[in-house]
């Protein structure tokens, strides 16, 4: 449908959906044509994928995945911030549906959430989230070293929007 769209009106088309890796979103530009694709909840648990897509585009940004350290820490402030803004259980509370997100793909995330849907205090869910195992696998995302197809765009006149990333 958004290949139809695009096809059909001479404005930007922006894609969002399903758009959970930077290989998905490289895929979804690549089979539709749209001028850009936004990522929403994909960006929930793996706010990398930004930096992802920044270093598949031709930009550097460093490392673009991300180590099990860096990701324990983020875990953490995450749950810190929640826990200064609601108070402690609240906090506690409303940081569980981000432990599912961040947990996706972790070795050990089935005997975890289970865990985690009962824990109300910050010392027990920092406790939860170091015995996080190294993820399975880095993700989905093409390697940095294939083409982007923000070079092979087929649009005659490529569209760029202000803030995008390619």
């Amino acid at each position: 449908m958004v290949r139809t769209v695009k096809e059909t009106v001479r404005i930007p088309v922006i894609a969002s959906g399903d758009v959970f890796s930077a290989g998905a979103a490289f895929k979804i530009k690549e089979e539709t044509g749209c001028d850009a694709v936004m990522v929403a909840r994909g960006a929930l648990g793996n706010p990398w994928i930004f930096g992802e897509l920044t270093a598949l585009c031709g930009k550097s940004v460093g490392q673009a995945l991300t180590p099990h350290q860096e990701l324990l820490g983020i875990m953490k402030r995450h749950l810190v911030m929640l826990v200064d803004y609601y108070g402690e259980k609240t906090g506690v509370i409303t940081f569980r549906k981000f432990f599912a997100w961040y947990t996706r793909g972790v070795r050990n995330a089935k005997l975890l959430r289970p865990k985690a849907v009962r824990i109300s205090g910050l010392e027990e869910m920092t406790i939860l989230i170091d015995e996080i195992e190294m993820p399975q696998s880095p993700g989905s995302s093409p390697p940095a070293s294939q083409a982007s197809p923000c070079d092979r765009h087929p649009a005659p006149a490529p569209v760029r929007i202000a803030g995008s990333l390619c």
